[in-house]
């Protein structure tokens, strides 16, 4: 029995070229990961910077919009006469872009 044992022991060659061999994958794995955590880290830089210099909407704002106006109304910070008159010049605009559109 003890001779059947034996016969399926691993040699120094053969533990040593496994040892080397797993040694390898293991390397082969931590570089891909650096690589993985690498790209990911240029993929953050790169979208924080896309955002950056992307110019900001704020520029594009349309202004006062008739709820705006409206809600002024209501709290009292504009008259009834300011109200009219801002309210009339607000769909003038509105509709001498519609009208130069077409």
């Amino acid at each position: 029995m003890p001779a059947d044992i034996d016969q399926f022991a691993p040699t120094p060659g053969a533990m040593l070229a496994q040892t080397d061999a797993q040694a390898e994958a293991f390397g082969a794995i931590l570089w891909m990961a650096a690589l993985v955590m690498i790209f990911g880290v240029a993929t953050a830089i790169a979208l924080y910077i896309r955002k950056r210099m992307r110019p900001s909407s704020e520029g594009t704002d349309e202004g006062f919009t008739l709820a705006d106006l409206h809600r002024l109304r209501n709290r009292g910070e504009l008259t009834i006469a300011e109200y009219e008159t801002l309210r009339d010049k607000l769909l003038q605009a509105k509709m001498g872009r519609t009208d130069g559109g077409s």
